[in-house]
């Protein structure tokens, strides 16, 4: 049987950017505090709310979501077309903020950052944070963070030392993750 093929995001599709920039053009311009100054359907039929969005149903149904998560700040300026709000996000967030970090500093001490090292990591910041005591830290979970933000295609996790496992081999997380070691 032949491996599914991964679905590509339509070149025209909305994706959060897209809302991100439409509803800061929207409230910029002020019509968020007089409401009568422009409808939406209108907003969204011009030039202003950008290439991608029309006035059709969907996109006027959603623009009320879209601008009460963007007022609320948790619509992220990403090219996704749909957001998920994640159990462990805060976690994850301090993982790809240290993996970022770490990028910058592998260039300096060649010390790379091991699978462990983030695991260990990842259960100390759910321990701080508290409420999070069902949090395992499953190496899968690691993989598809990276994977999700970006880290696991070139210049990304490859950069700051980390190799991380091919699909096939997710069962070997441990023995996947490679350090770079400094020259001797």
């Amino acid at each position: 049987m032949a491996p599914a093929k991964k679905k590509q995001r339509k070149k025209d599709a909305v994706t959060n950017a897209d809302w991100v920039y439409a509803m800061r053009k929207w409230c910029d311009l002020g019509y968020d505090e007089n409401p009568g100054s422009m409808k939406r359907t209108v907003f969204l039929d011009s030039e202003m709310s950008g290439p991608r969005l029309r006035n059709c149903k969907t996109h006027q149904n959603l623009f009320s979501i879209k601008l009460n998560s963007f007022k609320r700040g948790e619509l992220e300026n990403t090219n996704v077309r749909r957001q998920r709000k994640r159990k462990y996000g805060a976690i994850e967030k301090k993982l790809v903020d240290y993996v970022h970090a770490r990028t910058k500093s592998c260039a300096q001490d060649k010390c790379a950052l091991s699978w462990i090292r983030m695991k260990t990591k990842c259960l100390q910041w759910a321990n701080n944070l508290g409420g999070m005591e069902d949090f395992r830290c499953s190496d899968q979970w690691i993989s598809d963070a990276l994977e999700r933000n970006y880290l696991t295609r070139a210049g990304g996790a490859e950069d700051a030392g980390i190799k991380v496992q091919p699909a096939g081999m997710r069962g070997f997380a441990r023995k996947a993750v490679k350090m770079k070691t400094a020259p001797t």
